[in-house]
């Protein structure tokens, strides 16, 4: 006890750690990866995509092998949750889906070279896509006999769509350095995964307000009051593994039969979205309560 200090106003501040190699990759791959978070949702937004809809699939691109690595293990199953993505593809090759594009950094390169501005902003902006990917990788440029660094000036990335493609089936954003581009075509599938997940997330909100924990065990009733019957039993069999997963056995699909003992039966009645078109199907699901933690 007497080792113990009189008060913690009397400690000294703890030392700091040291930077652990691979600190700043971790770093950077964090950040990169909330751009592509934050370039889904813009691009989201430009659609009126609801989170709800999954998208197809989305390509980022980036000439960083190791962050597209990171992408393709670590972070991916955050990305496709985060997003709500059912697949996600990387690319290296920036030319593949692009094109760059050089801006000079007028308010730095400005003050350095004054009059001589405005002919080295003028071949910043005429070079060609293999010049600039050697900038890219080098840092650096000599243009007008002028050293120009890769802070000094902007290299962007431009979306270039194919043609076989309209900007409602393909587009992309990007913030200048990473580019997603996102295949906004819609499926049946990925609109019955949507009604899924509205069906899991109705049912746990069900769960939480009735009392039911975590390692209750339950069973799960879903039955069609109006709309397609067979539309339903479509979407949960189609996706039997994610409604297993989450309530920890199979939906069953039809009335609850059972006596609806107080404390054990809850119920409650949903209108959700179904199919390509704009049908809805009104369902009342029933969670039982099989035993107590």
């Amino acid at each position: 006890m007497h080792d113990q200090p009189v008060s913690l106003h009397w400690c000294d501040f703890p030392a700091a750690e040291e930077e652990v190699q691979g600190d700043r990759h971790i770093e950077e791959s964090i950040q990169r990866m909330q751009s592509v978070i934050d370039v889904v949702r813009k691009l989201r937004n430009k659609h009126t995509r609801p989170v709800k809809t999954p998208i197809k699939e989305i390509t980022i691109v980036h000439g960083d092998e190791s962050f597209l690595a990171d992408i393709s293990n670590q972070l991916q199953e955050y990305v496709a949750e985060e997003c709500n993505v059912m697949n996600i593809v990387v690319c290296s090759d920036v030319l593949k889906f692009s094109k760059l594009k050089a801006v000079p950094d007028w308010s730095v390169l400005g003050k350095r070279l004054g009059k001589k501005m405005g002919l080295v902003a003028k071949s910043i902006g005429a070079l060609q896509q293999d010049e600039l990917i050697r900038v890219r990788d080098v840092g650096s440029v000599e243009i007008e006999g002028e050293t120009i660094s890769t802070s000094e000036m902007k290299i962007l990335t431009e979306f270039v769509r194919p043609e076989e493609f309209s900007e409602s089936e393909l587009d992309a954003d990007g913030d200048g350095e990473v580019l997603v581009i996102a295949d906004l075509r819609v499926s049946e599938a990925m609109l019955d995964a949507r009604t899924a997940r509205e069906v899991i997330n109705r049912v746990q909100k069900l769960r939480k307000s009735s009392g039911i924990q975590i390692a209750d065990s339950i069973k799960v009733y879903a039955e069609v009051k109006q709309g397609s019957t067979a539309c339903f039993e479509r979407v949960i069999h189609g996706n039997s593994e994610a409604i297993a997963e989450a309530f920890g056995s199979q939906l069953t699909l039809g009335a609850f039969e059972g006596d609806k003992v107080e404390g054990a039966v809850f119920a409650e009645t949903h209108v959700l979205d179904i199919g390509l078109g704009e049908d809805t199907v009104e369902l009342e699901l029933v969670i039982q309560k099989l035993s107590m933690s």
